[in-house]
C-alpha cells in the first residue's frame, strides 16, 4: 500500500446543504458522519469544494450523491490504483471507475421517509456470515432514491430489482466500491423513523411503533447492523484500524453484552426484593421507576440501599394515566415528570423510557429531554404491535441493535444532538403468561 497516511473522511457539498435548507430539506448525507462511528472508523468531513486538493491526505474516502467531472475521475484512478478505497453513494460521473455502466435511476421525494427497495446480498468474501443465519433468504432494505448500474468489470455484491445495488473493483493497491443507494439517508430513516403525527397502526395511541418503516418486512433482521458489517469488511482490505462496539473483558473479545433492567410500573416494595435476589446473582440491575398519581412506589428510605446493592434507576414517564388518546404530549409534561423524579430520587435520570413506548411528533421528545438534562431514551420499539405491553418478542425493527444519537431536521441544521437512542431488542424474553419460552430466549441470543 503506498499510502502516506491512514486516514479516513467523508465528503460534504455545504452548497447543497443550503440549498436543501433553503427549499425546506433535510441534508440526508450529513449523516454519514454517525454510520462511521458507528463502524468504529474515526473520520473527519471532506469540503466538496476542496475534496482534489486534499485527497491525497487520506486513504479512505466516503462520497455521496455528487456530480463528479472527468478530472476528477483521473485523479481518484490514481489514488485507488496507490491503494486508497473509494466508497461511493449514488455518485455521478465516477461508473467507469467504479467499472459499472449506469442502468437505472429511481426518484424517491427528498423528505420521502419510507422503504424504496429490497437489497439481496451476494455470496462474496465481503458479505460472507453477515447476513442473519435466521432469515437468509429475506433481503435487506433501502430508504433512498436508487441508482442502480450493470457491473462490467466489478464484481456485485448486492442486487436490487435484479440489478446492481453494491458493487466492488479492485483497481491496483485499492478498491471502489459503490452503493446505489444513499447509505446515509437509509440508516438515518430506519433509525429515526417517521414522525408520530397519527395513529399508523390504529392502536388508539401515538407511540413509537408509529414511527416504524421497517413495518411489513421481518423484524429480526438488524438491517443497518448488517451493512455496517459489510462496510467494515470494505474497509479491512486495508490495515486500517477500527474501533470494536463492546468493551473488552480483559484479554476477551465479547460476542454479546446484555442489559438487565426492569419496570416498576409504580409499584410498592418490589423494587429491594428486585434488586437484592440480582445482587445474589452477581448481576447488576437497573429499574425504571414510574410515577403514579403524582408519587413513586420506591420508598425514600431504600434509594441508598439500592445504590449498595448496585442497582440504578431512572425515570419511566407516564404518559398514559389523565391522557385522552389518541394524543402526543409536550414539553411541559417531560418537564413535570422529570422533576417530580430529581426531588424524589435527589439525582437526574440518566436513560429514561415511556409507559407503553409512548412518543410524539419526531425528534421533539428528545430535544425536550435532552434541555432537561436527561441523556438517552429507550422507548423505540423492537416490534410493528398493537400490543401495548409486547413481551416476549424479538426485533429491530429500528434496524439496530446498538445505541445511536438523534440529528435534528433542517430547521435546525439536522444538528447531531447530545442525545442517544438506545433501542429496545429483546423484549421481556422467556416467558408466556406462566410458561417458560425457552426457544425465543435462544432466539433472542441467536
Amino acid at each position: 500500500m503506498d499510502m502516506k497516511y491512514l486516514k479516513a473522511g467523508y465528503v460534504l457539498d455545504e452548497r447543497e446543504r443550503e440549498n436543501k435548507y433553503l427549499d425546506g430539506y433535510n441534508y440526508w448525507w450529513a449523516y454519514i458522519a454517525e454510520i462511521t462511528d458507528r463502524m468504529g472508523l474515526t473520520a473527519e468531513p471532506v469540503p466538496f469544494d476542496d475534496f482534489s486538493e486534499k485527497l491525497n491526505n487520506f486513504s479512505v474516502l466516503f462520497i455521496g450523491e455528487q456530480n463528479c467531472h472527468e478530472s476528477l475521475s483521473d485523479q481518484l484512478e490514481k489514488w485507488i490504483a496507490a491503494g486508497g478505497i473509494l466508497i461511493g453513494c449514488n455518485t455521478n460521473g465516477l461508473d467507469q471507475l467504479f467499472g459499472n455502466e449506469f442502468a437505472q435511476y429511481i426518484s424517491q421525494k427528498d423528505d420521502d421517509i419510507a422503504i424504496s427497495g429490497e437489497l439481496y446480498l451476494e455470496q462474496s468474501k465481503f458479505t460472507s456470515d453477515i447476513h442473519s443465519p435466521l432469515y437468509p433468504d429475506k433481503p435487506l432494505l433501502t430508504a433512498s432514491s436508487l441508482r442502480l448500474v450493470k457491473a462490467v468489470e466489478s464484481e456485485t455484491l448486492g442486487l436490487v430489482n435484479n440489478l446492481a445495488g453494491i458493487t466492488a473493483r479492485k483497481r491496483g493497491d485499492g478498491w471502489a466500491f459503490y452503493f446505489g443507494f444513499d447509505l446515509a439517508k437509509t440508516f438515518w430513516v430506519i433509525h429515526q423513523g417517521r414522525p408520530v403525527d397519527k395513529d399508523y397502526d390504529g392502536d388508539g395511541y401515538f407511540r413509537t411503533c408509529d414511527a416504524i418503516i421497517t413495518g411489513s418486512y421481518e423484524p429480526a433482521i438488524p438491517y443497518t447492523d448488517e451493512l455496517v458489517l459489510l462496510l467494515q469488511n470494505m474497509i479491512a482490505v486495508q490495515p486500517y484500524p477500527m474501533v470494536y462496539s463492546l468493551p473488552p473483558d480483559g484479554d476477551v473479545i465479547p460476542d454479546l453484552m446484555l442489559f438487565y433492567a426492569g419496570d416498576d410500573e409504580g409499584g410498592n416494595d418490589i423494587q429491594l426484593m428486585s434488586a437484592e435476589y440480582m445482587h445474589s446473582r452477581g448481576l447488576p440491575y437497573h429499574i425504571n421507576c414510574m410515577p403514579v398519581n403524582g408519587r413513586f412506589g420506591v420508598d425514600k428510605s431504600n434509594i441508598g440501599r439500592l445504590a449498595d446493592l448496585g442497582t440504578d434507576t431512572s425515570l419511566h414517564f407516564d404518559f398514559i394515566t389523565g391522557f385522552s388518546h389518541p394524543c402526543g404530549f409536550d414539553k411541559s409534561d417531560i418537564e413535570l415528570q422529570t422533576a417530580m423524579y430529581v426531588d424524589h430520587f435527589g439525582k437526574l435520570p440518566v436513560c429514561a423510557n415511556m409507559h407503553y413506548l409512548r412518543w410524539a411528533d419526531w425528534i421533539e421528545p428528545a430535544v425536550w429531554m435532552m434541555e432537561e438534562g436527561i441523556k438517552s431514551s429507550n422507548a423505540h420499539a423492537h416490534v410493528l404491535s398493537k400490543k401495548l405491553n409486547p413481551i416476549n418478542e424479538v426485533g429491530f425493527a429500528f434496524g439496530t441493535s446498538f445505541p445511536h444519537f438523534c440529528y435534528s431536521d433542517y430547521k435546525t441544521g439536522n444538528k447531531k444532538l447530545d442525545f442517544l437512542q438506545l433501542p429496545i431488542t429483546a423484549y421481556e424474553v422467556g416467558y408466556e403468561d406462566d410458561r417458560v419460552d425457552q426457544p425465543t430466549i435462544e432466539k433472542a441470543l441467536q
